[in-house]
Formats: structure tokens, sequence, C-alpha cells
């Protein structure tokens, strides 16, 4: 009987580790579920909403002033990747503890905390759009920058 039950915990202890994940940071999180990709595309209509591209677009026309928008901001926002990650890590972790991130990671929708994660999008967005504001700014301007310097 004591065989039984010391095979039987063995058992249940293995299938335990089998199913344990390593936990991942906030910040791999955000970016192993590339939650933080639209940084391009958020430049861009920052970027659209300014004097410089109008400048530019009577210049180059609509087609080509955004055409090399995009193409700048694909460059520049590379080297501006990691902060844009690491400020909507900090968001998530404003609203989420890493273990609930671990969850919604690893168990995607069947997650405890996935309605959550639903739920808390403005809030994150809203904390992101405080903490990313300068760093928004600062792409588009850098990219209308080049743009407009090629351009004369």
């Amino acid at each position: 009987m004591l065989k039984k039950i010391v095979i039987f915990s063995l058992l249940l202890i293995l299938s335990a580790c089998s199913k344990h994940q390593p936990e991942i940071t906030a910040i791999e999180f955000v970016e192993k579920m590339q939650l933080g990709k639209n940084l391009v595309s958020l430049s861009f209509r920052v970027s659209k909403n300014t004097q410089t591209f109008r400048m530019l677009v009577k210049e180059l026309g609509h087609e080509e002033a955004s055409s090399r928008l995009e193409d700048e901001l694909v460059k520049i926002t590379k080297d501006h990747q990691r902060e844009w990650n690491e400020n909507l890590a900090n968001s998530y972790l404003e609203h989420f503890s890493v273990a609930e991130l671990n969850s919604i990671y690893y168990e995607k929708r069947n997650s405890q905390f996935a309605d959550k994660m639903s739920e808390m999008q403005k809030k994150v967005g809203r904390s992101m759009e405080i903490k990313s504001k300068d760093l928004l700014n600062a792409v588009a301007t850098n990219a209308l920058s080049s743009v407009f310097e090629s351009v004369q």
C-alpha cells in the first residue's frame, strides 16, 4: 500500500512539473505577444497631422510623401522599439501582476485573467499614452525631419 502511495505521489509531482512553464517578465510578455508592434502606425498617425507632412504632400504628392514617411519610420522605430515596449510593459504592470501576465501568456483565452485583459485595455492604453507621448512625438519629428531634408 505504501509503495502505491509513493508511486502515485511521484506521478502527481511529475505531472505538475511537466506543466510548469518558465516565468516571463512583463517586457517578455509584451515582446512575445507582439503588443508593441503599433509604434510605426501610431507614429505615422501623429506625423500625418503635422504642418511638415502637409508641406511634404504639397511637394511630393500624398502617396509619395506617405511612402517616404513610412519607410523612414520603419528605420527610426527600430532604435526606439525597446523603450516603447518597456513603457508598455510598465503600463501593464500598473494593472496586472507578473503571475497574471504569465497566466494570460501561457493559457491565452483559457486564462482566468483573459476577461481582465480585455477590460483593462483602455486603462493600459491611457497609461501608455502618458508614458510614451514624448517618445511618439520624437519619433515622428525625427522621421519627418529626415524626409523633409531629403527633399530639400
